[in-house]
């Protein structure tokens, strides 16, 4: 939508009694590769958590609706760390994209779990409110080793979410936001606003076109220069025909063409998982941080037992390679991930 547009449906929500997150940076003095738009979330009351003093604070799923409305991503860059009392503390970066196509990052935001404090915390909140006796120790020490389960996992959620809050610049509780007497399907209605590349802008529409043949020519297999060629033998025992050797793509990604029109640094990582992995699965979760040649290598070395000869040939012949692009160690690293997992090895 064009800035005009873009305000005629930011208006008429905003009569309807929509909650207004926009930003007048998404709309004026916009680059013509780039657009405005804006989007409605309509939440329920039983998507938030009721806290202290009567304010309400979104849910993870919310929160995540919130942020993919806002244009909010994560740089990969999330950082966990566990201290000595068995506290998580993650600290997340969120970014999003400014008026000139770059990237802008936003203050990092840091959530510590404790369970022992949380566990001691609940259970004497829960006694005062029942006028019933104080928990002993076992009683501490069990809900201590209940939260100790989720601990990253909740230290995780907690900076996402709050990181996602902070770049939205949403207050980190509203107020009666809800009267008590309403119903949990009860709805309020939030208004945000992203930038987006404009998909009528020459520049970007000659770059995704001149971009489209090779990319239809790999998906509907059709031989050429441009497409990957499989070199896998059937005759190779240890190499089963789905596995094959990455030809360089000419060409990329319509987002990364565009960003390259104008200097941009962005991943572009689309939906990413909405908030983290589970708690013992903190390699998976630093993992995300590792380059595409990183990924491989990291293959190469773990699985070196049971990765055939054939395939840590083709691996060691594009790492051994300084010109190798990224998009071939993600189809490389697909492959080899692909490969494993038809043996029983997850990576």
């Amino acid at each position: 939508m064009d800035s005009a547009q873009f305000k005629a449906f930011t208006d008429e929500w905003k009569k309807k009694g929509a909650l207004d997150f926009t930003r007048k940076s998404h709309y004026e003095k916009m680059s013509p590769l780039f657009v405005p738009h804006a989007e409605v979330v309509i939440a329920k009351k039983n998507e938030f958590h009721l806290l202290t003093g009567g304010q309400f604070y979104p849910h993870k799923d919310l929160a995540d609706r919130f942020r993919m409305a806002a244009g909010v991503s994560f740089t990969g860059e999330t950082k966990i760390e566990k201290q000595p009392d068995g506290a998580w503390v993650c600290t997340s970066f969120a970014q999003e994209m400014g008026p000139d196509g770059n990237m802008v990052p936003c203050d990092p935001t840091c959530y510590e779990f404790n369970p022992a404090d949380r566990a001691e915390e609940d259970l004497l909140k829960k006694a005062i409110a029942d006028n019933t006796e104080m928990p002993d120790e076992r009683h501490i020490r069990l809900k201590t080793l209940e939260y100790r389960k989720v601990s990253l996992r909740r230290a995780n959620t907690g900076a996402r979410v709050a990181a996602i809050i902070g770049a939205i610049g949403m207050p980190t509780g509203f107020k009666f936001l809800f009267d008590r007497n309403d119903k949990d399907d009860d709805i309020r209605i939030f208004l945000f606003s992203r930038i987006i590349f404009n998909a009528e802008n020459k520049t970007v529409m000659d770059r995704a076109l001149n971009n489209m043949a090779p990319m239809t020519r790999l998906l509907t297999g059709e031989s050429g220069d441009e497409t990957i060629r499989l070199i896998g033998s059937n005759e190779d025992d240890d190499l089963p025909p789905d596995i094959k050797e990455a030809e360089p793509i000419q060409g990329t990604s319509v987002e990364t063409l565009a960003r390259n029109a104008v200097g941009t640094v962005d991943d572009f990582e689309g939906v990413d998982e909405a908030f983290g992995p589970p708690p013992d699965s903190v390699l998976k979760e630093l993992m995300k941080d590792i380059s595409p040649r990183g990924l491989v290598k990291y293959a190469r070395v773990k699985y070196e037992k049971e990765l055939s000869d054939k395939v840590k040939s083709i691996m060691d012949k594009y790492l051994d390679n300084d010109r190798s692009t990224d998009e071939q160690f993600e189809n490389l690293y697909a492959q080899a991930k692909d490969y494993l997992g038809k043996r029983g090895i997850e990576i």
